[in-house]
């Protein structure tokens, strides 16, 4: 083969690094494009013309990545319509949009758009702001620049060079001493540098040179890595070919059909990445160890602190705000979980079987062996103890404190039972004067009547009062029990309508036996209990136990 064709040099695979497995098959590294040739001996810039003449080679189409601009103080809608000229080059935006951002107010939104040669309709992105809305956005263009040089021995690593991102392509200048790929014959002797350029002028270095013909050449860590050892072309994937990369976000000039990256390392800078297809990798591991994506479909984000398997079980060490959603049958919706739709039986059970403990609560925590029996709150504490010095059960625990009107732990609508003795052992203590001689219900029914300075008369509870006390009002209907005690060693007179001046519909009627009596005498440290009782017509208080 002629010189002007490259060079291509046939070795055995154990001469290459890493492979010694078999001598028998042979390796051909590609050190020029000018020397690929398919099956039937047609170089590769004829199949380059065929593609291009063929708009994208029949069932492998041209493609391109578009891109669209406008000024709006607000998201714009996705973008609708637009045409591209293949045979002319020429891109006509969506109404309303323009195809270059210069010369645009903030704040600048964007939308990307790919289009098939042979497929007249344009799939444009939701837009996004660059500029002006939020945080101002600089789009980073990369450009990827391979040099060459030949050499009977390695050169020295290449310094300078310059890329220029002013104009609409960037401009590349090599260093002193090195060329671009077509500048120079490729050689067995032919030496290669790869260095990225950034258009904020992020710092890189240009890598050790490689020869061509042995090419593994990389950047590292904070820049990308290429592999040049094997490179497989064919038009079945190939729509550009170029000695030079250029990919940035402002004009990606390119889509293959088919794409393989093989790197340590790839960073992709830009606002908005669309990948359309399928994205296969083994371990994926991100910012270092901040976030982590196994094959498995296990992994983890927010540096180790939000974790799950393959089964999808999620662990979240920090923590958890959640505004909206549902858990089980619940809704999360502000600052309130309800159970969604207010139509079934959502609950939650708390319980402890080692410890005989019970709680639930929700539209119905009982089982169906019981029958149809509904129940919003079930507490049990069944544990055996027959220690008598241990603590009681307790299956609800209530308290009330604080409010100088009253303190009720438990009030409610219904009725009540129990398999067991109800027991209130609270007393309202009560010391008549002449400035206050009526009894109060607001500290309980049980009333503890002590004399103080000789003043021994005391005025039932007012209706009104009683009303008030058990959160009712005037025209319900009740019957409340009420005890008095004398605590003192002096003999007291219970005082009720008739026995009171001025006596209003307020104060009880009271009956002692079955006549209407002005007052009733307690005896010293004698007890009388009355049953106070509305009808809805009369106030009465009716003493218990016969006659006084």
């Amino acid at each position: 083969m002629s010189s002007d064709k490259g060079i291509i040099k046939k070795l055995k695979l154990h001469e290459l690094v890493g492979y010694s497995s078999d001598d028998n098959i042979d390796v051909y590294p590609i050190t020029s494009i000018a020397a690929v040739y398919d099956e039937n001996n047609k170089s590769l810039a004829d199949i380059l013309k065929d593609i291009q003449a063929n708009g994208g080679g029949g069932s492998n189409p041209k493609s391109r990545l578009l891109q669209i601009y406008k000024t709006a103080n607000i998201q714009p809608s996705t973008p609708v319509g637009g045409t591209y000229d293949f045979d002319n080059n020429t891109f006509t935006p969506p109404t309303g949009w323009v195809a270059d951002s210069n010369g645009l107010t903030n704040p600048i939104w964007m939308s990307m758009g790919s289009v098939l040669s042979n497929n007249e309709g344009i799939v444009w992105s939701v837009p996004i702001c660059i500029a002006g809305a939020t945080e101002t956005t600089t789009l980073k263009r990369c450009y990827v620049a391979i040099i060459y040089k030949n050499s009977d021995t390695q050169p020295e690593t290449p310094s300078g060079g310059s890329c220029d991102f002013s104009s609409g392509s960037p401009i590349f200048s090599p260093p002193d001493g090195w060329s671009i790929n077509s500048e120079i014959p490729a050689t067995e002797n032919t030496w290669c540098s790869i260095r990225a350029f950034y258009s904020d002028n992020t710092e890189t270095q240009w890598s050790v040179p490689s020869k061509v013909a042995q090419a593994n050449v990389s950047l590292t860590a904070a820049q990308l890595d290429v592999i040049a050892g094997k490179i497989t072309i064919t038009a079945n994937n190939l729509d550009y070919i170029a000695s030079h990369v250029t990919l940035n976000t402002e004009s990606l000039d390119y889509i293959a059909k088919n794409m393989t990256f093989t790197a340590d390392q790839i960073r992709m800078i830009a606002n908005n990445v669309d990948v359309l297809g399928t994205l296969n990798t083994r371990d994926l591991t991100i910012n270092g160890d901040k976030s982590k994506f196994n094959a498995d479909g296990s992994g983890y984000i927010a540096g180790g602190h939000i974790t799950w398997d393959k089964n999808g079980n999620a662990t979240y060490s920090g923590g958890l705000k959640a505004t909206t959603g549902t858990i089980a049958g619940f809704k999360i919706s502000g600052d309130g979980i309800t159970n969604e739709g207010f139509d079934n039986d959502a609950y939650i059970i708390i319980r402890n079987d080692n410890e005989e403990s019970f709680t639930g609560i929700g539209a119905n925590v009982m089982p169906t062996s019981t029958g149809g029996l509904r129940c919003n709150a079930r507490f049990e504490n069944d544990k055996v103890d027959n220690d008598i010095t241990a603590f009681h059960n307790l299956a609800i625990y209530l308290h009330a404190s604080g409010s100088a009107k009253g303190n009720w732990a438990l009030y409610g609508v219904g009725n009540a039972g129990l398999e067991g003795a109800f027991m209130g052992y609270g007393s309202n203590e009560f010391t008549p004067s002449e400035k206050n001689n009526t009894i109060s219900l607001k500290d309980g029914n049980q009333v503890l009547i002590s004399v103080s300075n000789g003043y021994t008369n005391v005025h039932l509870p007012l209706h009104t009062t009683v009303a008030e006390n058990l959160f009712i009002n005037n025209n319900t209907k009740f019957s409340l029990r009420l005890t008095l005690i004398n605590t003192s060693d002096s003999q007291i007179t219970v005082y009720g309508y008739k026995g009171t001046t001025n006596a209003t519909d307020d104060v009880p009627h009271l009956w002692n036996g079955n006549t209407e009596v002005g007052s009733i005498g307690l005896a010293t440290h004698q007890t009388l209990e009355v049953m106070l009782v509305y009808n809805g017509t009369s106030y009465c208080a009716y003493a218990l136990g016969g006659k006084y």
